[in-house]
């Protein structure tokens, strides 16, 4: 949303100093423990304004994996970004799943789909490519737990996680 906008909806037709909205940002994100550098939850858009970048879902969407199904997810850094299923875009445009802050990642960088468990990643035509455990890709290519993804300068690894069966009771000691 731009500065203005923001402006207009919290202080309609009143003159407010341009830091008062920098402010109430950063009021916000303390309240959300949201790191301005690394965020979860608002990202500045520079020469702009601010944009949402937390996960979002349909309320009453059930969030945890039936038995037998695996939840993939990328690791990067110290966070973990859940996949879903269907299309999961990589880079540096607003609607990607994962976007990165990097100067050497493309803004449509790279997609990984997600299907019945298995996932495929293909590069978009990124300027510095993508490469799957150390080999550029060039075509979609099926993707295992524990590769190695790069895109630019970023690293992340991709995890598969299987669901289990019921928890196993502990046999009590006597």
């Amino acid at each position: 949303m731009s500065r203005a906008d923001l402006h207009d909806r919290l202080w309609p037709a009143t003159f407010v100093a341009e830091t008062s909205l920098r402010r109430v940002i950063a009021e916000i994100r303390a309240a959300l423990h949201d790191d301005e550098r690394r965020p979860r939850f608002i990202r500045t858009v520079r020469g702009f304004g601010y944009a949402f970048c937390g996960d979002a879902e349909e309320e009453g969407t059930d969030r945890r994996t039936a038995e037998g199904m695996a939840a993939c997810r990328l690791e990067w850094s110290k966070r973990e970004i859940p996949l879903r299923e269907g299309e999961n875009l990589l880079g540096r445009t607003d609607d990607a799943v994962a976007w990165i802050d990097s100067p050497s990642t493309s803004r449509r960088h790279a997609r990984i789909v997600v299907s019945s468990g298995t996932a495929t990643i293909e590069d978009l035509g990124s300027k510095n490519g993508t490469f799957v455990s150390g080999r550029r890709i060039n075509r979609p290519t099926l993707l295992e737990g524990g590769d190695q993804i790069e895109l630019g300068s970023v690293l992340m690894t991709y995890r598969v996680f299987r669901a289990a069966g019921s928890t196993e009771t502990k046999r009590s000691r006597r």
